[in-house]
């Protein structure tokens, strides 16, 4: 349901800015709420998604400082590491972008209005850092619903592909199968 945190409303699927570790000079991270309870010993927590900053992927000091990309990361953190509450405006590039070619003003086309403050964020792309790769949004993918973390279900499906499956036991013959299933093919 929500939480006030630092006299902000917090509700699943809002974004908020986590305190880093002490003693860490990185800028707060960013993370979207997927689900909040309270553990067996009283404490507030939450399952969060996180998004990295440009300056933290191959773009480095070249990236828009108000730009975010999704990751395949989540966590269990405790509610109080919240500092404030941000907007986070998911941005999908025109489809044909590529064929449109340059744009005379770029600033024409951001996808955050020229008054928005430095706690207002865009993201249009999520980032692989394994391979250095930025993957497009799947809107039905990165919904968060609540109930289940898109993260973790797509972590958990790409665990899947890579255990191999045994199908039906041979009945005469032990330690027989009719076949077997790895990296989804049989």
């Amino acid at each position: 349901s929500h939480a006030m945190v630092n006299n902000d409303r917090i509700s699943m699927g809002d974004c908020v800015l986590i305190e880093p570790d002490a003693g860490n000079a990185e800028l707060p991270y960013v993370s979207r709420i997927v689900s909040m309870w309270q553990d067996s010993h009283e404490e507030k927590m939450m399952h969060v998604d996180w998004f990295c900053r440009g300056k933290d992927t191959v773009l480095g000091d070249t990236s828009d400082p108000q730009e975010l990309f999704l990751l395949d990361d989540c966590e269990d953190i405790p509610l109080a590491s919240i500092m404030k509450k941000v907007r986070v405006v998911t941005h999908h590039p025109h489809k044909d972008w590529a064929s449109l070619g340059g744009i005379v003003n770029p600033e024409d086309y951001h996808p955050l209005a020229a008054s928005d403050d430095t706690h207002s964020f865009y993201c249009q792309m999520a980032y692989v850092p394994q391979h250095a790769r930025f993957v497009y949004l799947q809107e039905e993918k990165n919904r968060c619903s609540g109930i289940e973390c898109p993260s973790c279900k797509r972590i958990a499906e790409a665990e899947n592909k890579e255990k191999c499956v045994m199908g039906e036991e041979i009945a005469d013959k032990k330690n027989h199968f009719r076949s077997v299933n790895y990296l989804g093919h049989t």
